[in-house]
């Protein structure tokens, strides 16, 4: 083989050679992009889903709570009847007679009181789990974005083929390489004749 058709084709091989690598790194790339763009979704979703069931568990712990007002004002209701019966039938009047029914309005605004702050104590916690669920499905999903390789230019797969030419060039003995510089120096002048004649 001679030394001109040597270097060619170690040349033309490493051209295509480098074109189907940047084919490879392209393709690569996108099933990376792809695959992330799932991820994202599915992270989407989750916190969508995420937030309907907060949202769903922050008014079932209203009802409880409002359910709860209603049935303490029932039995306060209840009480104050029947505390204002017994007022009555003791014959208790002034002072004494409202302190009674003090205490049993206290007591019901003691317990709407308690169970306000134990629903806003739930709805809090519900919100740091939806937060410590949140931030987990973030972080995790910003721990997977893709790292993508680097698509070589045609600068540098032309870069790359003249490397590989010297590299042939350079491994030839001094036979080689004469035949080479003659060769080279032909298609020099043809080229310098083409040119010319024009």
């Amino acid at each position: 083989m001679s030394a001109t058709l040597s270097v060619g084709l170690n040349i033309a091989n490493t051209i295509l050679g480098g074109i189907q690598q940047r084919e490879d790194i392209r393709a690569q790339n996108k099933a990376i992009e792809q695959q992330f763009e799932m991820n994202s979704a599915a992270t989407r979703m989750m916190l969508s889903s995420l937030g309907m069931r907060v949202s769903k568990q922050s008014s079932e712990i209203e009802r409880d709570k409002l359910r709860t007002d209603i049935e303490v004002q029932k039995q306060a209701t209840k009480a104050i009847g029947s505390e204002r019966v017994r007022i009555a039938q003791a014959g208790i009047t002034g002072k004494r007679a409202s302190a009674g029914i003090q205490d049993v309005k206290r007591e019901e605004a003691n317990i709407i009181s308690d169970a306000e702050i134990n629903a806003e104590i739930a709805k809090q916690n519900l919100q740091n789990q939806y937060l410590d669920s949140a931030n987990k499905a973030i972080t995790n999903l910003n721990n997977s974005v893709p790292n993508t390789v680097a698509v070589p230019s045609y600068g540098d797969l032309a870069l790359g083929a003249i490397s590989t030419g010297i590299k042939s060039y350079a491994s030839f003995d001094r036979y080689d390489k004469a035949e080479f510089n003659k060769t080279v120096s032909n298609i020099d002048k043809s080229i310098y004749d083409f040119f010319r004649d024009e």
